[in-house]
């Protein structure tokens, strides 16, 4: 490595006292990196929030999306914007202090691995062992208080889904009646819904392609509408269909006859399927409820799933788990220092 590049990011490392504007920088990138990097999973998935145009993007060009070719321009965006944006400020501004200082930062924070530990163990031997064994106590410390605070956030998510998602449970599905010219209100009955008075417009039905882990999926919107509807009128519900291209039956079928049992959203369509809607005549926006059939309700509220509490534990636990461990080696370490000094 450049001698010169090296003798800039020791003038700050981890283990040297560092302003508050230092200490905060290194936070403050690990929650960009990790929620900018949620919403651009959040905007491939539900095409919504700031990463949308990478879906709509992909629809324009190729006719359908692939969900994971657009999050990884989204992570390429994520990760890779800052230093390049860092690096063209200070190419605007050589002479400014504060690029120079964030472009330091921004390098220390990109390092490798194997660079950061060199340059740790580097400032660690500098160290005292009296302050040696300060900075592990506190990382001891730190450790300890994040595993507490994941273990207690993780049994109140879990516990809170859990309420949530059962306190309906068992009771019956809130009923519907699709009325012309009047929007879907719940009024704070449950999402899980029996519907009534509807007829399915078939021939105004939208397809959308897109692709997860090489399995091609397309979904399915039909506008469902009351008797006596005019095309010049609002459409306030429509039905969404998941499935794949091949596991279609007579029993699965699009808009079987009868009433419709399933879960209802609110704020409409994605804003791509409501855009194809609206360019084909269709009065369909935010005024839009969006009802998933499910056919095993058999008229009553379903219970929560257990995938959701599963995934929390599983997230939380492991970061637990790596607190521990973290706690654990701090500790050894520091009687080890202890002992060598007694």
């Amino acid at each position: 490595m450049d001698t010169k590049k090296r003798m800039i990011r020791q003038e700050a490392t981890p283990l040297e006292p560092q302003s508050g504007r230092g200490r905060l920088f290194g936070p403050t990138m690990s929650i960009w990196w990790i929620g900018g990097y949620g919403f651009v999973v959040y905007g491939a998935l539900a095409d919504r929030g700031p990463f949308a145009f990478l879906i709509d993007w992909q629809n324009a060009i190729f006719g359908g999306s692939n969900m994971i070719a657009g999050a990884l321009v989204g992570a390429v965006i994520v990760f890779w914007g800052p230093p390049l944006l860092t690096r063209l400020w200070l190419r605007l501004r050589p002479d400014s202090p504060s690029a120079v200082a964030l472009k330091r930062r921004m390098d220390n924070a990109m390092m490798s691995r194997g660079e950061a530990a060199s340059l740790a163990h580097e400032g660690w031997n500098r160290l005292d062992n009296t302050t040696q064994q300060a900075l592990l106590r506190r990382r001891r410390n730190g450790a300890l208080v994040c595993a507490a605070i994941f273990l207690a956030g993780s049994w109140l998510t879990t516990h809170i889904i859990r309420v949530s998602a059962n306190v309906d449970a068992g009771r019956p599905l809130t009923q519907l009646s699709l009325q012309s010219m009047s929007p879907i209100s719940l009024d704070g009955a449950s999402h899980w819904v029996h519907v009534e008075n509807t007829a399915p417009l078939t021939g105004a039905t939208i397809e959308h392609a897109y692709s997860i882990r090489g399995a091609a999926h397309r979904d399915r919107y039909t506008p469902l509408v009351p008797p006596g509807w005019n095309r010049d009128e609002r459409i306030f519900l429509v039905e969404e269909e998941d499935t794949l291209p091949d596991d279609r039956t007579r029993h699965t079928t699009t808009n079987p006859p009868g009433s419709i049992e399933g879960e209802i959203s609110m704020g409409g369509p994605r804003p791509d399927i409501a855009r194809r809607f609206q360019s084909n005549g269709y009065a369909i926006g935010d005024w839009t409820a969006v009802l998933r059939r499910v056919n095993t309700l058999h008229g009553v509220i379903p219970s929560g799933d257990a995938s959701l509490v599963f995934v929390v534990w599983w997230m939380g636990g492991a970061v637990v788990l790596l607190s521990l461990l973290v706690a654990l080696i701090a500790t050894i370490q520091c009687r080890r220092i202890g002992r060598r000094i007694a």
